[in-house]
């Protein structure tokens, strides 16, 4: 019967990992159009670096710059909320 009920525990993962991708979402929507579509690519689709670099028509240091610094305004913001990352 185990497998059929969810545990506490699973219930309570699944609701941090809903609650964790609707701030990480938020957080989206509030970056500049070209900074999402970046992020978008890179960490949801996969893309590569250079090809971002290509698509945006920028350097892929420019790419990597933009990044890095995305994700560092993404920690502060999961932290301000209570996630530990």
């Amino acid at each position: 019967l185990s497998e059929c009920i969810p545990s506490k525990e699973n219930v309570e993962n699944e609701f941090l990992v809903r609650e964790t991708g609707e701030i990480i979402n938020t957080f989206l929507g509030s970056l500049p159009k070209e900074d999402r579509a970046v992020f978008i690519l890179r960490y949801y689709y996969g893309d590569s670096i250079k090809n971002i670099a290509e698509r945006a028509a920028r350097s892929p240091s420019d790419i990597s710059s933009k990044l890095f610094r995305i994700r560092n305004k993404l920690k502060k913001e999961l932290e301000k909320e209570g996630v530990s990352v």
